[in-house]
């Protein structure tokens, strides 16, 4: 090696290496095609594409304007503020001959960290948004807390119901002479009793509280007996 000078060296290296092949041409493509990764800011994927454009220079095999900024523009496709510097980009160059590598990364540079991405932007919907609220919400209440929540609900109901003209109350007795039903919050609706006077209910104090002996239909407190026993 001692009596090789460096410019033998190179002599060897560029007649056995300088010439790209075309594995080595796909290599280039596919990292031209290859999306923006979130470790590489704007300015390093910018160097990345000039530096494979060269090589394709270099090859003989010169990339046009049009190349260029199409490449850059297919690796910024899943980067919502990219996408948005390219929007502005286009707006400013409606015109595809007009349109070239260093004005596209200029104004992505520029553009891009400037752009604030929002929920909506990037994808989300309103309503899954408001899902993951109230999900949120649930699981800070605890069961006293659930239970109000849940009667307010039925409450709403009932009262909606009645507005719209659908009654949660059940059919009068088919027997006048019986009176009317009464209701109780264990056994349903019958001529016998109220959930007032139930001696299951009553003798349950730590199951059924003085909302479901009070209760005038199944719908408020929830879950109660639906049954018409007329």
């Amino acid at each position: 090696m001692m009596t090789v000078s460096p410019q033998q060296i190179f002599a060897h290296l560029e007649l056995n290496y300088s010439v790209l092949n075309q594995e080595d041409f796909d290599i280039i493509f596919t990292r031209l095609q290859a999306p923006k990764l979130p470790t590489h800011d704007y300015q390093a994927l910018a160097e990345i594409h000039r530096d494979l454009h060269s090589l394709l220079a270099g090859a003989g095999q010169p990339s046009t304007e049009f190349s260029k900024t199409s490449y850059f523009i297919q690796a910024l496709r899943d980067d919502y503020q990219g996408r948005e510097a390219v929007t502005i980009f286009i707006r400013a160059h409606p015109l595809v001959a007009t349109r070239t590598f260093i004005d596209l990364v200029a104004m992505v540079i520029l553009h891009a960290p400037t752009i604030i991405p929002t929920t909506t932007s990037l994808g989300y919907s309103n309503a899954l948004s408001t899902a993951c609220t109230v999900s949120a919400q649930a699981a800070t209440l605890d069961e006293t807390a659930l239970v109000q929540l849940i009667s307010k609900s039925q409450r709403d109901l009932a009262a909606l119901k009645k507005k719209n003209g659908t009654s949660s109350v059940p059919p009068p007795s088919a027997n006048p002479n019986r009176g009317p039903l009464k209701y109780c919050y264990k056994h349903g609706y019958q001529h016998s009793h109220i959930g007032a006077v139930c001696k299951v209910l009553l003798g349950s104090p730590l199951v059924y509280t003085a909302q479901h002996l009070t209760a005038k239909d199944h719908l408020i407190p929830a879950g109660g007996n639906p049954t018409v026993q007329g």
